[in-house]
């Protein structure tokens, strides 16, 4: 399979090129080479590359909120422009959202069927993107995410030492990308079954059995909580780790600012239908410490 990647820098599109690694032939361009603003370069990109699989892991940074034409075009206008293209081609999709669809008032966690009420300029351009995507007519997998980290963030966590003092605790599932881009492939291959991945195959089960699922990490937490772990495994190191002094302006608009609470995402869907689950949010937060601990060394930022 040739697949095509959106977004390889981020927590999850960095990952997927990972998980892809020796399985399908990997197309991930950066971002210089795909402007994601420019609908013409994506459908030259699609029918240049001719994939078998397109997954759009694309996102804006910290500038969501004070920049609102790139904020929609890149999660508006891209992914309809791209699943416009997939379903011309017959090209199957995989598509991220986020629960900035969401206001974060509700009490219990969302599942899919909740009505969206986004908050932000992210958030509406997000269902926007969501909408157009499901109206297209592509065979698409539009999985909603939320409080992804990567191994590199970590350090910056650590350097608080759990301290902070948060107004309005976020609750959720913190969630590894190692974990979404490997839930996804498993995604994926439930769908196919022992026939294996390939392009009609998949193309045909998204038609039949695809839409949006939400995928989360096992458990509940607060931004206290998960800050507290990581200060525990810190300290459990014995400052073996160099933590890194850096500012914590986060890759994605926090609901933190919005004064949004509930993040949880309700993953029961994906576990009945594809028998997925992904690991609880503390197993997999001493894995991920464990993979920084060896390295020695934190990335640089």
């Amino acid at each position: 399979m040739r697949v095509l990647i959106a977004g390889r820098d981020g927590r999850v599109g960095s990952e997927l090129v990972r998980q892809f690694d020796g399985i399908a032939d990997v197309i991930a361009p950066v971002r210089r080479d795909l402007d994601l603003t420019d609908a013409d370069a994506i459908i030259s990109a699609v029918r240049q590359h001719a994939p078998d699989l397109i997954i759009n892991t694309a996102a804006c940074g910290v500038g969501a909120e004070s920049d609102p034409d790139t904020t929609l075009a890149v999660h508006a206008h891209a992914p309809r422009v791209i699943a416009e293209e997939a379903n011309r081609l017959g090209i199957p999709l995989v598509h991220y959202s986020t629960d900035h669809l969401f206001d974060g008032t509700k009490e219990t966690p969302y599942v899919e069927d909740d009505a969206p009420s986004p908050a932000n300029v992210f958030g509406r351009a997000q269902l926007l993107g969501e909408r157009a995507m499901l109206r297209s007519g592509a065979p698409v997998l539009l999985l909603r995410v939320a409080w992804i980290y990567r191994v590199r963030d970590l350090t910056a966590e650590a350097s608080y030492g759990g301290a902070q003092t948060v107004a309005t605790p976020q609750k959720g599932s913190p969630t590894w990308g190692r974990d979404v881009a490997a839930a996804t492939l498993q995604s994926l291959s439930a769908l196919v079954g022992a026939r294996g991945l390939g392009r009609d195959r998949l193309a045909s089960a998204l038609r039949e059995r695809g839409g949006v699922f939400h995928m989360a990490g096992e458990g509940w937490t607060d931004s206290i909580g998960f800050s507290s772990m990581i200060a525990s495994l810190a300290s459990d190191l014995g400052g073996a780790v160099p933590l890194l002094e850096i500012p914590t302006i986060p890759d994605l608009p926090t609901h933190e600012s919005l004064g949004c609470r509930n993040r949880q995402l309700d993953a029961t869907k994906l576990a009945r239908d594809f028998g997925v689950r992904l690991p609880t949010w503390e197993s997999a937060l001493r894995e991920a410490w464990t993979q920084l601990e060896g390295q020695g060394a934190p990335h640089s930022v």
